[in-house]
């Protein structure tokens, strides 16, 4: 089951929310084997949002302030997203956000293969 707890609120993992957010609140978690990814992305936080329940299908993920943490047993994925910006191009306007990630206790195998799986699902195509 995916989606978003409130705090406080228990989710099928049994942990609760402030235990899970106690090791996010450190930014960048620091541990024996952390990994770092940035991309600005052309979007909204409405469809960042939008987008998230196919990026993890099965896993389960929550938000506050700014950061999505996905937990996976002892490893951990965070998900840090800026405030909304706009680049502007003569009269056009784009969204932008700025996105970090951080892979706690994950392989670069595995982080890269996560990040391409993220690039692939949140690919715009056009013509």
């Amino acid at each position: 089951m995916n989606g978003v707890s409130s705090p406080g609120t228990p989710w099928p993992s049994g942990h609760r929310w402030a235990e899970v957010e106690a090791h996010a609140r450190q930014w960048p978690p620091v541990s024996g084997m952390s990994i770092t990814y940035r991309r600005e992305m052309g979007l909204t936080h409405a469809e960042l949002f939008r987008l998230l329940p196919r990026l993890l299908p099965d896993r389960q993920w929550l938000e506050d302030d700014g950061l999505i943490h996905v937990p996976d047993g002892e490893r951990h994925i965070y998900i840090r997203y800026q405030p909304e910006a706009e680049r502007r191009i003569a009269s056009l306007r784009l969204p932008v956000t700025h996105i970090s990630f951080v892979f706690d206790g994950y392989s670069e195998v595995e982080a890269g293969y996560f990040m391409a799986h993220f690039d692939k699902t949140y690919r715009r195509g056009g013509g």
